[in-house]
């Protein structure tokens, strides 16, 4: 692998203290997200096998995902279109573009609208859903303009001077995050289902539990903390966290005192149970006594009065 590479050697994260459940790659501030992010949610998708224990390789990384892309069952209806679209994703794969950044420029219309590239197609091929959440709400005043350009677009129009309410809305919206954003992004993805969020040139895991959207954690510095796995997405970045089963450590502490309590009601009704035993066979003993000592039938009568 290229040495200028920022890393090339990624830590692989067990989200349960149990070894045969999730196992994820964790990244550094400078890791290629791209690729990390796509094996992750093949992985979480259960599409592709987990990473070893213990660690995996860029060039691993590579040859996995360019497997996986030459692999995949091309139906003979539309099979000249796909057949394209796997081709151009391998050449996405091979030139390396997944480990050094990907060339994305999002719009600002829907949720889902990014500008026609290779790295697109990838995504599509994949059939995995690519998301952003910086749009603005349809009331909002500027809407209407920023609905007809991207990102680049308007990067551009922010050096003119009339354009204040422009420049207003993209500093009020520096998280390239809104509330409306996560709606529509909530709304477009079905209860459990797993995607990708770009977000701050970063390539993020997310799935929606409920009415919630979560983000798949991949510090590396959350690599000895299995409870930590998803983070909730929003606008300020300052959500909850949740373990792979999307309970909070509050909720844990709750469900770890119920249980405490089951316990403790069942270790009494156990001494309780044991107590009685004694209890019983002493009661048993008593009743056989009398029960000796009691006549057996009319013959251990007095018989010498008669009733005439």
């Amino acid at each position: 692998m290229e040495e200028y590479l920022p890393q090339s050697i990624f830590s692989v994260k067990a989200c349960s203290k149990k070894p045969k459940d999730l196992r994820i790659i964790t990244q550094c501030n400078n890791g290629p997200c791209p690729i990390i992010a796509l094996l992750n949610c093949l992985i979480v998708q259960g599409r592709i096998e987990q990473p070893s224990p213990s660690s995996v390789t860029a060039e691993e990384m590579m040859t996995q995902l360019g497997n996986f892309i030459l692999n995949q069952n091309i139906p003979d209806e539309n099979k000249e279109l796909l057949l394209h679209a796997q081709s151009t994703s391998l050449e996405v794969c091979s030139s390396q573009q997944l480990l050094t950044g990907l060339d994305i420029n999002l719009k600002y219309r829907a949720v889902d609208a990014f500008e026609y590239t290779p790295m697109i197609e990838l995504f599509d091929f994949l059939n995995i859903k690519l998301f952003h959440c910086w749009v603005p709400s349809r009331e909002d005043d500027e809407y209407e303009e920023l609905s007809k350009v991207s990102y680049n677009e308007l990067v551009l129009l922010l050096f003119d001077a009339e354009k204040q309410k422009l420049k207003e809305w993209f500093t009020q919206t520096g998280s390239q995050a809104t509330e409306y954003g996560i709606f529509e992004m909530k709304s477009k993805m079905k209860p459990g289902e797993v995607a990708i969020l770009f977000r701050n040139n970063h390539f993020f895991v997310v799935t929606r539990q409920e009415d919630t959207i979560f983000s798949l954690i991949t510090d590396q510095g959350y690599l000895h903390s299995p409870d930590l796995v998803w983070e909730e997405v929003t606008v300020s970045c300052d959500g909850k966290n949740v373990n792979a089963d999307f309970l909070s450590k509050e909720e844990l502490i709750e469900d770890d005192a119920k249980l405490a309590k089951q316990l403790q009601e069942r270790e009494r009704f156990n001494q309780n149970q044991q107590a009685r035993v004694p209890r019983q066979a002493k009661a048993q003993k008593q009743r056989d006594r009398n029960a000796q000592k009691a006549p057996k039938n009319s013959k251990d009568k007095d018989s010498g009065c008669k009733i005439m």
